[in-house]
């Protein structure tokens, strides 16, 4: 695995508490000058709908469940464990994962946006992004059941099964927004 030289100062810092053991080590880590994402298409994956990526990732949609702002974030290149990409891509995972999270957000307005890994299907390690909107909760919390407490496993297994053949009638237009919005949303990628 290749070493990786930080090569920007830091420009801000974080107190912590007296009490707290836990201080980083100097120097400190900061995130890199905001870039932004570049819309293209996704060859990889044959996709004919829209994707975008940064350095790192690739954002698209599910194409296994067709729930609007239901998007799968992975790797440019492919890992099967998290702890095998390279430092440089998980620096840059977490406001990978929050700028797609914030497109959704910003489009369909969710209760909750669910953010999982299982990597069952697809051994290469992805991301699933899920909203839970109020209107998909509502379909879920008619079915007859037992359990009435939301529980987000549950709910992701019940839309895989039951959206995994025919979008909603604005499903498209949906995911055309989201991506416009991803495409104004900083990247905080390094």
């Amino acid at each position: 695995m290749p070493t990786y030289q930080v090569c920007f100062q830091v420009d801000r810092t974080f107190e912590y508490p007296a009490c707290c053991d836990l201080r980083p080590p100097e120097p400190r880590l900061i995130f890199a000058p905001v870039r932004r994402f570049h819309a293209h298409p996704v060859k990889e994956s044959g996709l004919k709908s829209p994707a975008y990526a940064n350095r790192h990732f690739f954002i698209e949609p599910c194409v296994t469940c067709l729930v609007a702002g239901y998007l799968i974030v992975r790797p440019r290149f492919p890992v099967v464990s998290l702890s095998e990409l390279e430092y440089i891509a998980l620096t840059s995972l977490g406001p990978t994962l929050a700028a797609a999270t914030k497109a959704i957000e910003a489009v369909l307005r969710p209760e909750r946006v669910y953010c999982a890994l299982f990597s069952e299907e697809t051994r290469s390690i992805h991301f699933h992004l899920f909203p839970r909107t109020i209107c998909l909760w509502s379909q879920y919390a008619a079915l007859p059941r037992e359990d009435r407490e939301i529980s987000g496993p549950r709910l992701l297994d019940w839309a895989r099964r039951t959206f995994h053949s025919h979008a909603p009638d604005a499903y498209r237009e949906t995911v055309h927004a989201i991506f416009r919005e991803l495409e104004i949303t900083p990247d905080l990628s390094l």
